[in-house]
């Protein structure tokens, strides 16, 4: 059911009058739409209600039940006490969602901010229910002054705003002053109309409304309720917001927001957004050829991609050879799995067992999934993954214990070198590693570095390995690869597991493929995205956002409320609370909302916040994000 919530700037300001005007336009801009009103809480019932008024006014539009109704005019608050009921959103919510319409119009009780217990008001109902609103404004003096608070407010909420309907004798001036101070868009204007004339205005109620919008409503929220959002929990979500267009380091949204993207949108558009070289390196490519299969055939994007990578790995000190391209990084991951399982088995050897780290995160494929850590992400599939042996990152008791575990039936050690991406930016160390790489040399162990987050300069250095001076047997990288243009990652190897491929036994191929391997606008794009990265503007700035990151965690160490600071090249993190649980509460929903309202773009993993800025970034946005940061835990702290 699609819904949409009304509010106004104040109490009788024309709610009831607008919701009606709404209806009569959505009827006649959809008339097969199964409309409905619901006020869940009304107050002056004496009086009559306004779902009364509703009834009398339309045909056709299904008047729901009031969750709340009080005999006396005053706010929901005071009197609910009166009657000593406690005004639950719980309950609305369960009212609301044994309704069956198509799109339902909701209408509260007075303003934005009126109270209806002692600790929630009228915006925490669409806050909860995930239902964006649309604000009634009139057009006395005063409304600027009224409009941009409450706008303000319901921001602060993380409320999605859909427009701005203007009440009363219509001002042209007034409409582009409230959209340039709001960045919010009049979506319709209602003329004041008396006795004898409301029946003839309302005939005409569509002609009030900005026609695109009527269409875009209904599409709008129809699309919305389509969209099943990765690691998201619906019932607790309280806003999506949508986005028109990025640029450099900045999202644009919908509402007019400029947003600085800290995270590189999933840590994946390391030079921003829509950066004109990677677009151009993609409309040339899209012209000459879109996608091939890679099976049988070749062409020059992925040649060159694969050439260069190679020698691109060989300048930080591997000794790799081989490109296997897959789409993201759960599949590099599953590949560099199978390859390396297949390798022991091609040479004779029978090795069924896999070492990963504690804490880590691999990917949502079922291979990545076995070798990444236990926890509520993967908990429903436990069953359906194979037996890995964890180790606690520097640990070095833990590695030795793995001895005694007959190493000889080990195939392959995954690790995500130097740091543990989405389980928390969990720093280790390079000794760990080459302890590993020890380890793993003695007994022929295939060691896996999942390169998907650190590669590329996020480290300072192109990868991880490099930094580390630790050469793995098997590379993943993904994200970064394309600039954050196109779905795209290769697993990369040496001629010695590559060799044992090697038959006149059709069996003992690689038989792993997918649809889009190396598709050739991707690999156009990769291309692009490796000139911008050898690129000596992006190595100063990668060195400027590194030096900035490490000076503003340092400073973070003197909060109370900020735990573990961190930082290794350009990635900055911190707990807060000193509670790392991913699902003890709803802090990091909650904190991404705020942080947005604030013009920055971060996502908790848990109580971890952390940064990690695209490469086109200065010093100065680096220190905006870390004052912003500064400010939502000080706020978080009282």
């Amino acid at each position: 059911m699609k819904k949409i919530f009304i509010t106004g700037t104040d109490t009788d300001i024309g709610k009831t009058t607008n919701s009606l005007f709404l209806l009569k336009a959505l009827q006649k801009a959809h008339p097969n739409c199964d409309l409905g009103y619901y006020k869940p809480i009304q107050t002056g019932s004496e009086l009559g209600t306004d779902s009364q008024f509703i009834s009398e006014m339309t045909t056709n539009v299904g008047i729901e039940k009031e969750t709340y109704l009080f005999s006396e005019p005053i706010s929901p608050n005071r009197a609910a006490k009166i009657h000593d009921v406690h005004i639950e959103i719980e309950k609305i919510s369960k009212d609301l969602n044994s309704l069956n319409r198509d799109m339902l119009v909701i209408e509260g009780a007075g303003g934005l901010e009126v109270p209806i217990s002692e600790k929630k008001r009228i915006s925490d109902i669409p806050k909860h229910l995930n239902i964006p609103i649309i604000i009634v404004a009139s057009t006395k003096l005063g409304t600027i002054n009224h409009t941009i608070l409450t706008v303000e407010a319901a921001r602060s909420k993380g409320l999605e705003i859909l427009g701005i309907i203007l009440s009363g004798n219509q001002d042209s001036d007034l409409k582009e002053v409230l959209e340039e101070q709001t960045g919010i868009r009049i979506v319709g204007e209602i003329p004041y109309f008396d006795k004898n004339e409301f029946s003839s205005g309302l005939d005409k109620a569509n002609l009030f409304f900005d026609s695109f919008f009527l269409e875009e409503l209904y599409v709008k929220i129809e699309e919305e309720s389509s969209i099943w959002y990765p690691f998201t929990q619906h019932s607790l979500r309280k806003q999506n917001y949508e986005v028109i267009k990025g640029e450099g380091a900045f999202l644009y949204l919908k509402d007019g927001r400029k947003i600085y993207d800290a995270i590189s949108s999933w840590w994946v558009n390391i030079h921003g957004h829509s950066n004109n070289h990677i677009a151009e390196a993609i409309a040339k490519q899209s012209k000459e050829l879109e996608h091939t299969i890679l099976a049988g055939f070749n062409h020059a994007p992925a040649k060159k991609l694969a050439n260069e990578l190679i020698d691109l790995t060989g300048e930080c000190g591997g000794n790799f050879s081989k490109v296997f391209f897959s789409d993201n990084g759960s599949t590099s991951v599953e590949v560099a799995l199978k390859m390396a399982y297949q390798h022991h088995q091609n040479i004779g050897k029978e090795r069924t067992k896999f070492i990963s780290l504690k804490n880590s995160y691999h990917g949502d494929t079922l291979g990545a999934m076995s070798v990444s850590s236990r926890n509520s992400f993967h908990s429903p599939f436990e069953k359906l993954l194979f037996d890995v042996d964890f180790v606690e990152p520097d640990n070095f008791d833990d590695l030795k214990k793995l001895e005694s575990n007959c190493p000889e039936e080990y195939a392959a050690f995954i690790v995500e070198p130097l740091i543990q991406g989405a389980g928390g930016m969990k720093i280790y160390s390079s000794d760990f590693l080459r302890e590993i790489r020890k380890f793993c040399f003695k007994y022929n162990i295939t060691l896996i570095f999942d390169e998907v987050f650190t590669g590329f300069g996020r480290l300072d250095s192109y990868f991880a390995f490099e930094r580390a001076g630790v050469i793995p047997d098997i590379i993943c990288l993904s994200k970064g690869i394309s600039g954050g243009f196109l779905p795209i990652s290769v697993t990369i190897t040496n001629n010695n597991i590559y060799n044992s491929f090697l038959s006149n036994r059709i069996d003992k191929a690689f038989l792993h493929g997918h649809s889009y391997t190396g598709n050739p606008i991707a690999c156009a794009a990769s291309l692009a995205s490796l000139t911008l990265l050898r690129d000596n503007k992006s190595i100063e700035n990668r060195i400027s956002i590194s030096k900035a990151t490490s000076a503003r965690i340092a400073r973070l160490k003197e909060r109370e409320v900020a735990f573990n600071c961190r930082s290794i090249g350009t990635i900055g993190a911190f707990e807060i609370d000193n509670d790392e649980n991913y699902f003890s509460s709803n802090f990091s929903y909650d904190f991404f909302d705020n942080a947005l309202n604030k013009g920055v773009l971060l996502r908790p993993l848990g109580k971890t916040i952390y940064t990690v800025p695209p490469l086109c970034s200065t010093t100065e946005d680096v220190n905006f994000v870390y004052d912003v940061i500064e400010e939502l835990i000080d706020e978080y702290k009282r």
